[in-house]
């Protein structure tokens, strides 16, 4: 594939798309805005948490957590919220907070990855945690946004969080002993050795 010696990924899509023999981009494609069903032929794979819930504790506050696994050798990036909370209030995203609880693989939006019988889907790398048990907002704030009471809400990050491996997203419920719902989603892929490294 002319052109994409370093950029495996791409090259990869445009061999599965266009045949062993393309040796040139056909006119007109614009990778990094393709159709969705080919992401999998990049190994992009996107996903969700699922339903997320964490109950109400006294005196804490609730969190969301996305992680990115130490050794997983992936990108994982994180793009959108929908989220509901009992009151008006605020949630508060951060990068690298302490670590939460119960960690479970997100869900890929792709059914023709292979199904996973714990989750009843099929899942990705991603793994999504949950926490109420301080009331310290953790990590290096990037991001807040307006809750409405009883109404989800969605939510667009100014711009995408990009999780190297070891590291996490966070989005804490700013009031205290208040039940937090919600879905995170975002995609990850693997890295080449040269990405995971400024």
């Amino acid at each position: 594939m002319i052109g994409y010696d370093q950029a495996p990924r791409y090259a990869e899509l445009i061999r599965r798309i266009w045949g062993e023999d393309a040796e040139i981009l056909p006119p007109g494609l614009i990778l990094e805005i393709d159709r969705p069903e080919w992401g999998l032929f990049k190994r992009e794979l996107s996903w969700t948490t699922g339903q997320l819930t964490i109950a109400a504790s006294v005196a804490n506050n609730g969190r969301f957590q996305i992680s990115n696994p130490v050794n997983s050798n992936r990108i994982v990036v994180v793009d959108k919220m929908a989220l509901l909370t009992t009151a008006v209030g605020i949630v508060i995203c951060t990068v690298d907070a302490p670590v939460a609880a119960t960690p479970a693989p997100c869900l890929a939006f792709d059914t023709r990855l292979p199904f996973a019988a714990g989750p009843g889907a099929p899942t990705v790398s991603t793994i999504s945690l949950i926490a109420n048990n301080n009331a310290v907002i953790g990590g290096y704030r990037v991001a807040w946004f307006a809750t409405s009471a009883g109404v989800p809400v969605q939510m667009v990050l100014p711009k995408p969080v990009v999780l190297g491996p070891g590291h996490n997203f966070t989005v804490y419920d700013n009031t205290v002993n208040e039940q937090l719902q919600g879905h995170v989603y975002g995609y990850e892929r693997p890295a080449e050795p040269e990405e995971l490294v400024p």
